[in-house]
């Protein structure tokens, strides 16, 4: 089994030393760990979890500071599928509105039918580059498959996620839509 490299970028809100004291906290709470902290890079052992479903990772994070805040582009490698789920458990362990949160959940507010998209919301900001902005989502069916439609302030993507864990993006670039209509059976997007 080969293994598989997956990237996301995060901006953390705060100063280089007060990211690494709240990445380090969120990590402790876990059963992974700390391999290497500094203000170079971070390197996160995920031990395997058969309990859990889950096999072992390498996870690194190469940190800049920036105007907005502390900028992680983490790497994670292993087997399986669940590298974005590594993140995820950091993610949630840390302090509220520390992490970026690309417009996501002022975006979800307006959609109607919140339990249909739920996977696809959650995982949203994996897919999202850094500092890309949502304005809009809405749950739907497209291609003959039900997800959610992402419009940022730079692409429109129709986002379905499996129960098995795979998924489907198809992206728009802003430029190349000529018309999108919403109707009872999905979105219809002219170029």
């Amino acid at each position: 089994m080969a293994t598989i490299s997956r990237t996301v970028s995060w901006t953390l809100l705060t100063n280089t030393d007060d990211a690494l004291a709240r990445v380090q906290q969120a990590v402790a709470q876990t059963d992974f760990q700390i391999a290497r902290l500094d203000r170079a890079g971070i390197d996160i052992d995920v031990p395997r979890a058969i309990i859990k479903n889950r096999w072992g990772a390498k996870v690194h994070g190469d940190v800049t500071e920036s105007a907005e805040g502390v900028e992680i582009l983490w790497t994670v490698e292993g087997l399986g599928d669940k590298h974005y789920e590594h993140l995820a458990t950091i993610a949630e362990r840390l302090p509220d509105g520390i992490l970026f949160d690309h417009g996501i959940p002022a975006a979800a507010t307006t959609l109607s039918n919140r339990f249909f998209g739920r996977r696809e919301i959650r995982h949203l900001a994996n897919l999202l580059d850094r500092r890309e902005l949502v304005h809009a989502l809405g749950v739907g069916q497209f291609a003959n498959k039900m997800g959610i439609a992402a419009l940022t302030d730079r692409r429109l993507f129709f986002l379905e996620k499996s129960m098995l864990g795979s998924e489907d993006m198809t992206e728009f670039s802003l430029g190349s839509i000529g018309a999108l209509s919403i109707g009872k059976k999905g979105w219809l997007v002219k170029k």
